[in-house]
Formats: C-alpha cells, structure tokens, sequence
C-alpha cells in the first residue's frame, strides 16, 4: 500500500489544486492519502476560506478520489506554541492532526535558547495533546 499523509494544497502552502493533487495520487499509484493543509491562527498561508466552502470541495475530491480507488482522509496541520495548539476558532472536522512547532520567538536569543525554546513548545506540546501526530521535530533553523 502506497500512502502519502502530508498534503498540502493551494489552500495553504502548497502548490496544487484538489484535482491537481488527485491526478498526482492517480500517477503516483498511491492508494490512500491525507490532506493536511495549515490552519493556524497568525500563519500567513493557513486556510482562509469558510470552513464549508472548503469543505465542499473537500468532499467533491474526496469522492472523485473514492471512484478513482483512493481513500483519502481530512487532515490538518497546526502549529505548537508556548500555550499548545494553535488552532483557529472554527476548524473542519478532522480525522487526524498534525502538530508541528513552526515558529519560535528567538529575536535577541542565542541558537541554543532558539532551540530550549523550540524542545519547550514541543514538550508542553505533548503534554497538552490534542493531536495525533508530532510533526518537524527537527526544527527550523533560522
């Protein structure tokens, strides 16, 4: 089974439309897929529609990938911060979410403070819960 659950769209930070992202799943050959865009309150490019404009076109995909053998689930992706998930208000009904640390206040910090800070966000993180799946835990080094 071929499977992909880190899509983004051009919702958010990716660079594909919903029936652009399914004829990639058709060459690919996978079988079944997540759609994560971000929504995430103060990030640029998370999702900016209505929740039932997107999701609308979320079903109309979900369903074409269904009768193209595809199953496809309605991810999400938010960010970690120092008081945990940074979801909006008003999010679609997800059937898992990532969380991921995409920003860290580190103006005036040394590297290794960027970094504690970076390990805190996940940590508290953890601790709250809220998500099904822990995501850059690498971090992103400025």
């Amino acid at each position: 089974m071929s499977v992909d659950f880190d899509f983004h769209t051009v919702f958010s930070d990716g660079s594909m439309s919903f029936e652009e992202v399914l004829t990639a799943l058709r060459n690919a050959g996978l079988s079944k897929c997540g759609i994560t865009d971000h929504f995430e309150t103060g990030l640029p490019h998370s999702v900016a529609v209505s929740e039932a404009h997107y999701m609308d076109l979320f079903n109309r995909f979900k369903e074409k990938a269904r009768k193209s053998g595809i199953e496809v689930l309605l991810g999400g992706e938010t960010g970690l911060g120092p008081d945990g998930l940074m979801l909006p208000a008003k999010v679609p009904p997800f059937d898992f979410l990532i969380a991921s640390v995409h920003r860290v206040n580190w103006r005036h910090k040394s590297e290794s403070d960027y970094w504690r800070e970076y390990r805190t966000y996940i940590e508290r993180g953890i601790e709250k819960g809220g998500f099904q799946v822990l995501g850059h835990v690498e971090g992103y080094p400025s």
